[in-house]
């Protein structure tokens, strides 16, 4: 309700931009001006070629009712309560975001990402590790290695060779560094960036990441290869298997071909006897994927299948080994089919951070951000406690030294140590340099946003208006539901009263309230009437049943008040009242013509309907009568002047 509400009067609300500021409306001595009435009323009457005084006239009424809800709420201060302000933040949150982003740098990238999608590059990578909490010796030793490794690759050694040689990667004597084919959104954006400007065999320089440093070869290029779907049957052979283990799974392979040479089906086979549980029970069947989404054997294997329902060979993977059939296969989709998918990567991925940077730069431009120390003392007061969200404050109580100033206020040690204690977390621990610098990073970004967002809010029009309608939209919203919506609900003796008052308008019609029965023997019939008139306090379904134990001859059709026009059989019994053949008393009428017994419990005349039986439709009416009451008490509360000649000048 409280959304609903709110969007509709965001829905009613659009800037327009206006330059006429003529005052068209003051109340309680608070000036409104023409374009702040247009801007609502225009947008509302959005469908109509032309507005017409009186329309504008009627609106004004609706408009003033509104403005002094929100009046009377920030009387009462609820524009102060916490909760307030923790719901119009979330909203300014959410309505900020369009506002610091680089919408045509955003777009770029995810053309660009789609462009490189179309094309797979092939690479193979070194990995030299750099320690957890490195010294600058231990940094400066990685990158000499990654350096010298480097110097090898482009003398033309064997990658392989150098790779096993010296590579830190756990896959490295697997795979010999090779990843296979990847595509856009499938690396770090800057190894990403090196794989769609290289050339076959081209060897990146060291790309530093958390970790250590990346040294990436190119070693093909193809187009795209769209995405297969496949169902696979796995028999798991954990590295370095013994000779008993290779002997049994080879003999699983042995009893899986067979079975597939006696036509028994691929999906029944990977259900018995597929080790990957994930998906036996499925038959076998894994999602669409496409480059880099597997491990390199398992993908060309799968890619290499042409015919829908084509099965591999077994193939070797770290895993085990795998029989693979192809279900289907699809080209890339097109830009319009993948672009939810793309704004859910490129959103999530770290070159988003860069959609952002001008919007950084700009802040720091216009709030004259300036640098004054360096963050390098907080590496040597940050320890490993920090990724256990247990690190003290304490230990920075001697930084006090300013690090940059903006918008003129300056920002001290102090204040990052403080952002640091209060965003640390339980996680992995990484590189406390590393860490710090990201931290830092975040620490300014998060200040120059706040500068950016007040800049906004001053020389916005329009998300300072879209702002101040949350804010008004949520005061609207607390005071309706205090003053109308929970009193109608909750006084219970108000509502009572507004009934009697007002039950008149709300007449039944007569009703019947009766009970049905049929039956298809005469004599149990009028045995069953003499012994319902002689014993009216039984029930008549006992009676029934006493009669005829089998209720095939009489049986219970059903109960309930009925008014004219709701059952054909009590139509039959108001035409008899009408006709004065029968009284409206209690009483068992026969209806030989439609073979039914009717029990006659209660005439009801019209009568206004209970309470009970309208309590929504009544809370709903109370609403309207207490607001009505409540807009009359605010128009005497507060002073409202309509300044005619501007409202005639509204076309």
């Amino acid at each position: 309700m409280k959304k609903i509400l709110i969007t509709l009067y965001l829905v009613f609300s659009f800037c327009i931009g206006f330059s006429q500021t003529d005052v068209l409306l003051t109340i309680d001595k608070k000036n409104i001006t023409k374009e702040d009435f247009l801007r609502i009323y225009q947008k509302n009457n959005s469908n109509n070629v032309s507005s017409d005084i009186k329309k504008a006239k009627d609106y004004m009424e609706l408009f003033i009712n509104f403005k002094l809800k929100v009046l009377e709420a920030e009387k009462m201060g609820m524009d102060t309560l916490s909760d307030f302000k923790a719901e119009l933040e979330n909203y300014s949150a959410e309505l900020v975001k369009p506002y610091l982003t680089d919408d045509e740098k955003y777009e770029n990238m995810l053309k660009e990402a789609y462009l490189r999608m179309q094309t797979d590059v092939e690479i193979s990578f070194i990995f030299v590790e750099i320690p957890l909490n490195p010294t600058p010796k231990d940094t400066l030793e990685a990158y000499s290695k990654a350096m010298t490794v480097r110097s090898r690759l482009l003398k033309g050694e064997d990658f392989t060779k150098v790779a096993k040689e010296t590579s830190d990667a756990t896959s490295v004597e697997q795979n010999g560094g090779k990843i296979g084919y990847l595509n856009a959104l499938k690396a770090p954006y800057q190894i990403e960036n090196f794989m769609y400007k290289a050339k076959i065999n081209d060897i990146s320089a060291p790309f530093r990441e958390i970790n250590g440093y990346y040294i990436i070869k190119v070693t093909n290029i193809r187009p795209n290869q769209g995405e297969v779907k496949v169902a696979h049957i796995m028999i798991s052979l954990p590295d370095g298997a013994t000779k008993d283990q290779e002997n049994a799974a080879n003999q699983k392979i042995e009893t899986i071909k067979t079975k597939l040479a006696e036509g028994i089906s691929f999906e029944d086979i990977a259900k018995e006897y597929s080790d990957d549980k994930s998906t036996s029970t499925k038959g076998g069947e894994i999602r669409f994927f496409g480059s880099g989404e597997m491990v390199p054997p398992f993908e060309e294997a799968a890619f290499a299948l042409k015919k829908i329902g084509d099965i591999s060979a077994p193939v070797r993977t770290l895993y085990g080994w795998h029989f693979i059939k192809l279900l289907d296969k699809r080209l890339i989709q097109t830009y319009e089919e993948l672009l939810p998918t793309l704004k859910t990567k490129v959103t999530a991925d770290a070159r988003y951070s860069l959609c952002a940077e001008s919007i950084i730069q700009k802040s720091k431009t216009l709030s004259n951000f300036k640098e004054i120390n360096p963050i390098t003392d907080f590496y040597t007061v940050i320890d490993s406690t920090i990724f256990k969200a247990k690190w003290d404050i304490k230990n920075a109580d001697k930084l006090n030294k300013p690090l940059f100033s903006y918008d003129n206020k300056t920002i001290t040690q102090q204040d990052f140590a403080q952002h640091l204690a209060k965003n640390q977390k339980t996680t992995s621990a990484i590189n406390i340099n590393f860490y710090v610098d990201n931290q830092y990073k975040n620490f300014i970004q998060e200040k120059m946003k706040e500068f950016y967002i007040k800049y906004l809010a001053e020389t916005n029009l329009e998300y300072k208006y879209i702002l101040q309608e949350y804010h008004d939209g949520i005061l609207l919203f607390n005071i309706q539901q205090e003053k109308v919506w929970n009193k109608a609900v909750e006084d219970t003796e108000g509502l009572e009263k507004y009934y009697q008052d007002n039950k008149h308008n709300h007449m039944d019609v007569e009703r019947i309230d009766a009970e049905i029965y049929s039956y298809t023997d005469d004599k149990i019939a009028n045995k069953i009437v003499k012994k319902m008139k002689k014993n009216p306090e039984l029930s008549g379904e006992d009676i029934c049943k006493k009669m005829d134990s089998t209720l095939t001859k009489v049986k219970f059709v059903e109960t309930k008040r009925y008014a004219k026009k709701d059952n054909e059989i009590i139509d039959k019994i108001f035409t008899k009242i009408e006709n004065n053949q029968i009284t409206k008393d209690p009483q068992i009428i026969l209806l030989n013509d439609t073979k039914n017994i009717v029990k006659i419990k209660e005439y009801a005349e019209i009568r206004p309907k209970q309470l009970s039986e309208i309590r929504g439709l009544m809370i709903a009416e109370y609403q309207n009568y207490l607001e009505k009451l409540w807009i009359e008490e605010l128009r005497k509360k507060y002073e409202v002047i309509i300044n005619q000649e501007v409202l005639k000048t509204i076309e």
